[in-house]
């Protein structure tokens, strides 16, 4: 149920927080109350809001707004989500693909991209507040799904690069970094032969067959969301394609 205003109170996360505030100052013009939490990446667990609301409540709606393009920004925001019972609408700069799908299987009702702007915000919100307005079925179970994979596939990647030894980390390390067999062995202070071993036995512990693949396999287990699982611009839609009510109506 809204407040008498008509106007659902909004609880804005943001990491970026320049955004957080010339969106508040946006919704408070439009009647809304408004509750700003900021800097939730450094610690998730620094939650309470700036600005509580009269009955001590964190609103009727959230808006998310976010980079996803780190592993760590992703679970932050998911933990945002998460630690709330309230409907949200997330906008990010993070093309369609598995980080979306992360923000629904965490609870966000919809998910825009940045760039749908601050003038359709309000009635966006009070729809996604009722529940009237949600990504459409098909979309999330795709999106979810995406992610689920996306997941899976990162933890394994980080679990195989975590059994490697230091010593075999540190070529790897040089390798990503574009070092010839002679630099490294250089670097570490050892003979090409002992860069070569250690080469063999991280290609074993990484299950891939060349130093190419191995390379590629230590990028995807960085903090760096793969920009290759989160590029779906092959199948992009616009947002007039992914806003759709539960009857299956477009919004406006």
């Amino acid at each position: 149920m809204l407040p008498e205003s008509g106007r659902p109170r909004v609880l804005v996360a943001s990491d970026q927080v320049l955004v957080a505030d010339t969106v508040q100052v946006a919704l408070l013009s439009q009647g809304h109350e408004v509750v700003v939490v900021m800097g939730w990446p450094k610690d998730v667990h620094a939650l309470p809001p700036r600005r509580p609301l009269a009955d001590g409540s964190l609103g009727d709606v959230g808006l998310l707004i976010c980079e996803l393009d780190r592993w760590s920004r992703v679970d932050v925001a998911v933990s945002v989500v998460a630690g709330t019972s309230m409907p949200w609408l997330a906008l990010t700069s993070a093309p369609r693909g598995p980080p979306w799908g992360a923000l629904l299987a965490a609870g966000v009702e919809l998910v825009l991209p940045v760039e749908t702007g601050l003038a359709p915000i309000s009635e966006l919100l009070e729809s996604v507040g009722l529940r009237k307005l949600g990504m459409p079925v098909t979309e999330r179970t795709e999106l979810e799904a995406a992610w689920e994979v996306a997941r899976s596939e990162h933890r394994t990647v980080v679990e195989r690069v975590g059994r490697l030894s230091p010593p075999e980390r540190q070529v790897l390390r040089l390798a990503y970094d574009g070092c010839s067999v002679a630099q490294i062995a250089a670097a570490l202070e050892v003979d090409s032969p002992t860069v070569r071993r250690r080469t063999r036995a991280l290609l074993q512990k990484l299950a891939v067959p060349t130093e190419l693949a191995a390379v590629a396999t230590f990028r995807r287990s960085l903090d760096e969301f793969d920009a290759s699982l989160s590029d779906w611009s092959h199948s992009r839609r616009t947002p007039a394609d992914l806003v759709r009510q539960p009857d299956g109506r477009q919004l406006g």
